[in-house]
């Protein structure tokens, strides 16, 4: 009795039947064996071996597959024997459109097309095998990265770089390079063990090796036996191919490839054992020797040299696996090539022989200046040929290397309209979702890295708009908003004061001004969400990457990712945009996969936040996407080594440079070409080398260059994107002396002034805006020539064209005003009124950066644009919080009525230490810094303020000045201590300014007052600029003074002087270090001298010991007559001078404000010898001044003792002008 499943019952019944036919006397076993031997016999005559089918390019290889496919679907569609027709990975899809499409077949269910994966697939899913759990090239990468980490102490060669970004992916490929040609860690370890036989040393090559052998071994076992990885999933499928009935009795076809590693081979062998028959195509010549004879080596300069190889090996397997190798079919007819000169081209132009053919029917080349006149030419030719009537899908372009062409392909085709598939593998680290994901396991590992926060936000997957990001981002630059406070629980509440700039008397910026519940709420929503992830990564102790893994969706489920990403795919293929369609969701699906084979392959391992971090980038270091077309009809661009197309009628080669096109092949290997020839001379053969691959690029060639059928058209570019000039391919030169009757096509340098270079509406309106601007009816211009010019007809044409809002109208409409563009900015009147109004309300320096340029004060205070605050710490915030600690200590002085003499730094340091940590309280509220930051600054602020205070009071102590006054404010608003400083201007218009006075000095017993300003250079005071109306602050402010003292100290007191203190101590260089100044020296805090202007009436004040010669405390210079010496290098002026100057000044912004009120906002920066607001302006994009239509405003420079006489003559003038 035998029992057995019902699956197995017809195999039974056959046993049965065989045991009745005359096997009554044997037992079981032997039955079985003899079954056993009749099946293999049955399967050997099922069996009809493998056929090749050699032929040159154009041969009908390809075709003699597809015709004998539809032949046995015409015959019998329904037949369960199943046809295979085996190609690369990349050309699956357009093979089965042509199946489809091209075969006249109303259907067929017996033809399948895979590749290599997609067969291995449908072996596995019959065989069972893919119950087993199977590791991606990405899973893989990720053990090894893991295994670099966890290995990295016992590594000799990779210690150093085993964290290193990329090195799991080169060490994958290495791996990976060993298994395709059958070699493993026993290899490796022989290998090792000849070479250090022969050495008493060991060298980098053997540490290399010995850790390749090691991460070999531990990566081998931890797959142990649960995991397949690629290289054993092939394993299994070999394992698999006798019990697979599918490719039992099936008929496949192996098209399309140029070589096969030791893996495929095997599969191959494999395969043509059971199946029923096996044709493969190669590209080779039939004359090849090694047809009749496959031990011989082909030669080393052959064009096939790289397939002869294949046929070699192919043939060499399926002897070993005892599969019998039919003669190959030989196809020498070329049938591709519809005009003889094709034909000719790859008859003769690799052949090594120059042949000269007169015809050149469809062959074009064409020299381009540029890489991007490279690819507009490509564009005409499509349009062109699209004209004469072929289809998009008929025609591709063509290059060696897409890295160099495609972002202009993009944006050329784009342009002109042309619909068009990039057969590329395209990089997803741009994609939001990928930043995303990097952004929050940053923010969660590293505590709200500013960099990471911006990335995530800025996504548009973090559940805020484009103008709330932008609004909070402000929010964060003002504030130098950094790490844990986003995630603080006390609403943010920050505004600033302290460190607003000085120089910023106008409103506060609107950053300032913006809701600050809105902003506490924007960024609350984004920290509650990253709270779980954040408290997990959180943990110093090691956790299952799984939980890590699992946190990390759920984060993306409580940003909602997955609906936001329905919503964009749903929008782009409404939109039409299919390529973004496709890759949002091959984005997701991947990352998701990414996600899912890390928990399979290192789901239980116990990891560090960090070491899962280091896992998850390792995975998406190489995150690439593969789409398919989304449109039939589309132009294919591609590069050769990777794109094939069956039948294209025409080719665009572009890129035809030397060292472009062949490439010179680089060493991208972990193997150097040295190291591989010594694997090579041990018998461990691996991939080419640089030599041979270079070799090889004539295959690659000739692929190109055989690939259509009717036209051919060569591009290359005269200059690289750096303008240095390129030679031509020796591809180019070999068909120039092939076809010497081919013109070569020049597109001109200045090609948009050229009509054969025109092809879309924006090149035709710009082609046409040059020729206007030209000028070409001008005087001296012929009228029968001007009238003759085609740009004079398409002029008319483009003038006449009617609207319609179609391309050409659109662009009309937006280049039309563009003629008459000169760059000149002008407001009417009624804007000019209501953005500037009498009374004019303005700072000081709004007047200075008018007199610098109109359209930057325009630009500043007219439209009120600023820019963002930069997002660290700066110079200027120090200087801001040190006037914040020196306004206090002045004040406690005055309230104190103590003077500089009774200054002594040991009893002021303390009082300077508190007004720090007061000043540092007010930080805490305006910028939030961290910690160590904030002692730094504080360090650096009290250093700082303690040596203002020393110079000050070293100063002090030799005149008669003392505070009086601090941070006096003047204006119209009510807080303020002194009322605006109002002028009439020569116009009739009323002038009102405000602004604030750092300090002010009085001498009482003299009635003399000195204005002082913080500055941080303490550069001196340029009288030329005063008289220009570019430094006028500092004078204003004794104006100010000048009519407001009776009201501020009750008596009147006159002007002294105008000076600028430094704040911020540069290091004075000295020709030798004994000369340097001791700190303990009396005379070490006088040598930083206040700069301005001084009335040389009171300058005893300032140094009551100044008796001759240079003074120690100011600028002043006595000469032995008792006059001011050195007047072009001081600071002091004669009493009328002084006097003189300010009445100048008053003038000055008189005049300004008039100007100002008329609505004046030109474009016409200053230029004072070398110097202009230009170089710094953060308005340049703005304004975009071109010295081809703008001018600058030239400004005299002058000496002192020149400004002082000019403004002695104005006082003069003034003078004389109100007598008469």
């Amino acid at each position: 009795m035998i029992i057995t499943r019902p699956a197995r019952g017809r195999r039974i019944f056959r046993l049965r039947m065989h045991i009745a036919e005359g096997t009554r006397f044997c037992g079981i076993p032997e039955a079985v064996r003899l079954v056993c031997r009749r099946r293999d016999a049955a399967v050997s005559s099922w069996a009809m071996g493998v056929r090749f089918v050699i032929g040159r390019a154009g041969s009908g290889k390809s075709l003699h597959c597809f015709r004998s496919v539809v032949q046995m679907l015409r015959v019998d569609p329904l037949g369960e024997e199943p046809i295979y027709l085996l190609v690369p990975k990349q050309a699956t899809f357009s093979a089965e459109r042509d199946l489809t499409c091209a075969s006249g077949l109303n259907g067929l269910c017996r033809a399948r097309v895979v590749s290599f994966d997609l067969l291995g697939d449908q072996i596995l899913s019959e065989c069972g095998g893919t119950a087993i759990p199977q590791i991606t090239e990405l899973g893989r990468q990720m053990i090894i990265g893991h295994l670099l980490r966890k290995h990295q102490a016992e590594l000799k060669y990779y210690a150093s770089a085993a964290r290193q970004v990329g090195l799991a992916a080169e060490l994958d490929a290495t791996f990976t390079e060993l298994e395709r040609h059958g070699r493993g860690p026993a290899d490796l370890a022989q290998f090792i063990a000849e070479i250090e036989s022969g050495s008493e040393q060991s060298s980098p090559f053997v540490n290399k090796l010995q850790d390749l052998r090691l991460l070999y071994d531990r990566y081998s076992a931890y797959l142990g036996q649960e995991r397949l990885d690629p290289h054993r999933r092939l394993m299994q499928v070999l394992a698999s191919l006798e019990h697979c009935k599918r490719i039992q009795r099936a008929t496949v076809f192996v098209d399309g490839f140029l070589e096969f590693d030791e893996q495929e081979r095997r599969i191959l062998a494999g395969v043509a054992r059971v199946c029923r028959d096996m044709t493969i195509t190669l590209l080779m010549d039939p004359d090849s020797p090694v047809l009749n004879d496959v031990h011989q080596i082909p030669h080393e300069l052959s064009l096939f040299h790289r397939t002869e190889q294949t046929y070699r090996k192919l043939w060499l397997a399926f002897a070993e696996a005892g599969v019998k190798c039919q003669p190959p079919t030989l196809l020498r007819k070329i049938t591709r090539f519809l005009t003889a000169s094709l034909g000719q081209i790859e008859k003769h132009l690799f052949s090594g022989r120059a042949v000269k053919c007169e015809s050149a029917e469809k062959i074009e080349l064409i020299e381009c200046p540029d890489r991007r006149a490279e690819v507009d030419a490509a564009a005409r030719q499509i349009r062109a040929l699209v004209a004469s009537g072929m289809r998009y899908r008929e025609i591709a372009v063509i290059m060696r290397s897409l890295e160099d062409y495609h972002e202009l392909i993009d944006a050329s085709f784009t342009e002109h309209e042309i619909p068009y598939f990039v057969d590329r593998r395209r990089t997803a680290a741009h994609h939001p979702l990928i930043q995303f994901a990097r952004a929050a396991v940053q923010i969660a590992l590293r505590g709200w890295p500013h960099e990471a926060v911006m990335a995530l936000l800025k996504s548009e997957l973090a559940g805020l708009g484009r103008d709330q990001v932008d609004e909070l981002e402000n929010y964060v630059l003002l504030h130098r908003i950094r790490g844990p406070v986003w995630s603080d629980p006390q609403p943010w509440s920050y505004r600033r004061r302290l460190t607003r700039r000085r120089d910023s008397e106008d409103e506060p910026p609107r950053a300032e001004t913006i809701e600050l519940k809105r902003i506490d709420a924007m960024r609350r929503g984004v920290a509650e969400k990253l709270a779980p992830l954040i408290e997990l990564f959180g943990s110093q102790r090691p956790m299952p990457l799984r939980a890590l893994a699992v946190e990390l969706f759920n984060t993306f489920e409580r940003f909602g990712i997955r609906q936001t990403l329905r919503r964009w795919i749903e929008a782009a293929e409404n939109a039409g945009q299919f390529e973004e369609r496709a890759e949002h969701e091959q984005v997701w699906n991947e990352l998701v996969k990414l996600l899912d084979q890390m928990v399979d392959v290192l789901g239980d391992e116990q990891l560090l936040a960090a070491e899962f971090v280091d896992v998850l980038e390792t995975g998406l270091e190489r995150f690439d996407l593969a789409l398919t077309p989304p449109t039939v009809d589309q132009v294919l661009v591609g590069s050769i080594d990777r794109t094939r197309n069956g039948r294209p009628r025409a080719v665009i080669l572009i890129g035809m440079n030397d060292n472009q096109f062949p490439r010179v092949p680089a060493e991208n290997s972990i193997l150097s070409d040295a190291e591989r020839q010594a694997l090579r001379q041990h018998q461990l053969d691996l991939d080419p080398d640089s030599e041979r691959r270079l070799l090889d690029e004539r295959l690659l060639g000739y692929l190109a260059f055989t690939m259509p059928s009717e036209r051919l058209c060569l591009i290359r570019s005269l200059a690289d994107e750096a303008a240095r000039p390129q030679s031509p391919s020796p591809y180019w030169a070999s068909v120039r002396r092939q076809f010497p009757s081919v013109q070569v096509v020049q597109v001109p340098r200045e090609s948009r002034m050229d009509l054969e270079c025109i092809g879309t509406p924006r090149q035709l309106v710009t082609a046409l805006m040059r020729w206007v601007r030209s000028d070409p009816c001008g005087a001296g211009t012929d009228p029968a020539a001007a009238a003759a010019d085609p740009f004079a007809g398409l002029y008319h044409w483009l003038a006449t064209h009617e609207c319609c809002r179609d391309a050409i109208d659109v662009m009309r409409w937006r280049a039309w005003r563009a003629l008459s563009y000169c760059n000149q900015a002008r407001l009417s009147d009624q804007i000019a009124r209501s953005m500037f109004s009498t009374p004019l309300r303005a700072s000081v320096s709004q007047l200075e950066a008018f007199a610098a340029c109109p359209f930057r004060h325009f630009a500043r205070f007219g439209l009120r644009l600023s820019q963002r605050e930069e997002s660290d710490v700066t110079v200027i915030d120090l200087g801001n919080a040190c006037h914040g600690i020196l306004e206090r200590l002045i004040r406690r002085m005055i309230e104190e009525k103590t003077g500089w003499d009774q200054h002594r730094a040991e009893l002021v340091q303390p009082v300077i230490s508190q007004l720090a940590r007061e000043v540092a309280q007010d930080l805490r509220g305006e910028l939030m810094l961290s910690t160590a930051h904030n002692q730094y600054l504080l360090k650096r602020i009290e250093k700082t303020v303690g040596q203002v205070i020393d110079a000050q009071a070293a100063a002090g102590k030799r005149g008669r000045f003392k505070p009086c006054c601090a941070e006096l404010t003047f204006g119209d608003d009510p807080g303020d201590a002194l009322g605006a400083l109002v002028i009439r201007t020569p116009a009739g218009n009323e002038l009102r300014l405000r602004g604030k006075i750092d300090r002010v000095d009085v001498a009482p017993q003299e009635s003399a007052f000195v204005v002082i300003d913080y500055k941080f250079s303490g550069d001196k005071l340029e009288l030329h600029q005063v008289l220009h109306g570019l430094s006028l602050q500092l004078l204003t402010y004794l104006l100010v003074l000048e009519r407001n003292a009776q009201t501020l100290l009750q008596r009147k007191l006159s002007p002294a002087a105008a000076l600028y203190v430094q704040i911020l101590r540069k290091i004075e260089p000295v020709e030798h270090p004994d000369e340097a100044t001791a700190p303990d020296d009396p005379l070490f805090h006088l040598k930083v001298k206040p700069r301005g202007i001084i009335d040389w009436e009171y300058r005893k004040l300032f140094d009551t010991d100044h008796a001759e010669k240079a003074s120690d405390v100011v600028a002043l210079h006595i000469k032995a007559d008792g006059t001011i010496g050195y007047k072009d290098n001081t600071d002091g002026c004669e009493h009328a001078e002084f006097l003189a100057m300010l009445r100048m000044v008053e003038r000055k912004l008189a005049e300004l404000g008039d100007r100002i009120l008329s609505g004046q906002i030109d474009i016409a920066p200053y230029r004072l010898g070398q110097h202009s607001p230009c170089s710094g302006c953060e308005y340049s994009a703005v304004c975009r001044f071109d010295v081809a239509f703008n001018r600058y405003n030239f400004l005299s420079g002058m000496k002192r003792q020149e400004a002082l006489l000019k403004a002695m003559q104005q006082a003069q003038e003034g003078e004389n002008v109100g007598q008469g």
